[in-house]
Parts: C-alpha cells; sequence; structure tokens
C-alpha cells in the first residue's frame, strides 16, 4: 500500500485581509510619491536671499542643510573651514537665484594672507584677497542656469616651505539678493 501526503497548502487569505493589504500598499505608494514630489519642488526653488551658509557648521546632508563642503575642505571648527588644497567647493542643496551677491566672510593663513584667491559661482568670477582677521568681501553673479557649486581656486605660492596646506579659511557665504 502506497501513502500519499498531502501538501500543506496554505490557508487562502480572505477577501477582507488581501484587499485590506493592498489598500495599505497604494496609500504607502502615495504618499512616497507626494513626499518625492514635494522635496523635488522644494529643491528646485533657489535658496531665498538672506540664507547664510555657515562653514562652522558639522557635515550633513538632507533638507535640514543648505550646503555639504567638497573636495579638500578640513572639519568644521568654531572659525569655519581650512582648505587643504588648491581646490575647494561648497555644494548647494539648491541652486542660487538668478541673480545677486555673495557676501564672503574669510581669512587667509600663513603665506595666503593678502594673496588673491579666486571664486567662481557659474560663469561669475572674481578675485579676492583675505588677511589673517576674518574680513567680508562681496561678490556679484549671475546665475545662467542652475549653478549649485561655488568654487574656490587658490594660486600656487612657489617660496612656500613645507605641506602646511592650511592656506585658506572659509567662515560663512550669505546669499544677498540684487541691488
Amino acid at each position: 500500500m502506497v501513502s500519499t501526503q498531502r501538501s500543506q497548502d496554505p490557508a487562502p487569505a480572505s477577501y477582507i485581509g488581501s484587499a485590506l493589504r493592498k489598500r495599505e500598499n497604494q496609500l504607502a505608494a502615495g504618499i512616497t510619491l507626494v513626499v518625492a514630489v514635494l522635496v523635488a519642488l522644494f529643491m528646485q526653488r533657489p535658496l531665498p536671499p538672506g540664507t547664510v551658509i555657515e562653514l562652522a557648521e558639522p557635515e550633513g546632508f538632507g533638507l535640514a542643510r543648505d550646503f555639504t563642503p567638497v573636495n579638500f575642505w578640513w572639519k568644521a571648527v568654531s572659525t569655519g573651514r581650512w582648505t587643504q588644497g588648491p581646490e575647494a567647493q561648497v555644494l548647494l542643496n539648491r541652486p542660487l537665484p538668478e541673480r545677486g551677491h555673495l557676501l564672503i566672510e574669510a581669512f587667509g593663513i600663513g603665506d595666503y594672507r593678502g594673496v588673491p584667491i579666486e571664486v567662481r559661482a557659474g560663469p561669475s568670477r572674481q578675485k579676492m584677497a583675505f588677511g589673517e582677521h576674518p574680513s567680508r568681501m562681496r561678490m556679484p553673479f549671475a546665475n545662467e542656469g542652475d549653478v549649485y557649486v561655488i568654487e574656490i581656486s587658490l594660486p600656487p605660492i612657489p617660496e612656500s616651505p613645507g605641506d602646511d596646506l592650511h592656506a585658506f579659511g572659509l567662515s560663512r557665504i550669505t546669499v544677498e539678493a540684487a541691488r
């Protein structure tokens, strides 16, 4: 005599239970879509005038932050951040407005005191020289597209001895309306 065993089929789900699970999945997908659309709309709006980018803030990502230091910045300290190479960038989470000014508070360190550095925001460029103590300089900009990066270039100083790359300190950048 041969015995056969029936496989244990799971009990079919009730109609109400499966309908509720389907509705929960649709609701979750809808909420996710609404959040994604709101984030996309929020992120596309330019930084408003009066936005202050404090470089002394710790690194962070997300909607609460207006920037991320990229490419050759030291960790944040109370006075801001120092470069550790000839190029540094501040990546903005939202684009700059169409026109305006960047009020840059910075200072030169060592051989870079009083040496002109180049600041770029899209097609706008300006050379600025900063002393040993934090000072402010204003740079007009015109945003011909979506400018998300503020770049800083340091010129080479041939008579600079050693490998100390703390050359330029950036404390804050304020986005101002066009005048």
